[in-house]
């Protein structure tokens, strides 16, 4: 399965366990990139983390690079 493919089967707002699969790391690195700003997120709750969909998407745009 392709990246495309996990990111397609994302909700809105994904959960970080939903989210560290697609990105190849663990929930708790993910959740460190959230803590130093690096990943954009949204708090739900009681400190329950959501990564927004169409958000992801553009951060993994600017972080991918096209071979030439």
């Amino acid at each position: 399965m392709t990246t495309e493919d996990l990111l397609k089967d994302l909700p809105p707002f994904a959960k970080v366990s939903q989210v560290a699969p697609v990105l190849s790391i663990s929930a708790r690195e993910l959740y460190r990139k959230v803590e130093r700003g690096e990943l954009p997120s949204t708090r739900v709750g009681e400190g329950s983390v959501r990564i927004p969909k169409a958000e992801l998407i553009a951060w993994l745009r600017e972080r991918t690079t096209t071979p030439t």
